[in-house]
């Protein structure tokens, strides 16, 4: 193990993007893409964090693990679509949803990227600047 590099974030339980992550990397393993408002509301109860909370951490999770190289273009770009359906879902069918800016700007990075580039990391350095307090 590296010098300062530590274990103890492993002895304890996964984090509702850990588990989320999980989930999707088995969805897309089996060739499904979608993401429903029940997975939503299932993370959401299961962390304790409000639906738009949900959103917008999953944006910076996913932004970070891009960064580092740990999910590649396709994939990251992928769960951006699948949430931005659910997301839509969500917001039509619950009257107090207040809209995830954070996962909004972080959708659109993608969206962009898919026809006018760069599909490298270089792609979301200023949301990350911006946005990394998200992760507590």
């Amino acid at each position: 193990m590296p010098a300062g590099a530590t274990r103890s974030k492993l002895l304890y339980p996964p984090t509702m993007y850990e588990t989320a992550l999980a989930e999707l990397r088995l969805l897309w393993r089996d060739g499904n893409h979608y993401v429903g408002r029940d997975d939503i509301s299932r993370w959401s109860e299961d962390s304790g964090l409000s639906p738009s909370s949900i959103f917008d951490r999953f944006a910076v999770e996913l932004a970070s693990d891009f960064w580092v190289g740990f999910l590649g273009w396709e994939f990251a770009d992928g769960a951006a679509n699948a949430l931005h359906g659910a997301l839509l879902k969500f917001a039509t069918s619950t009257e107090d949803f207040r809209w995830p800016e954070s996962f909004e700007e972080f959708y659109l990075l993608f969206d962009h990227s898919e026809m006018n580039g760069p599909r490298d990391r270089q792609l979301i350095r200023e949301f990350l600047q911006k946005h990394k307090a998200l992760l507590g």
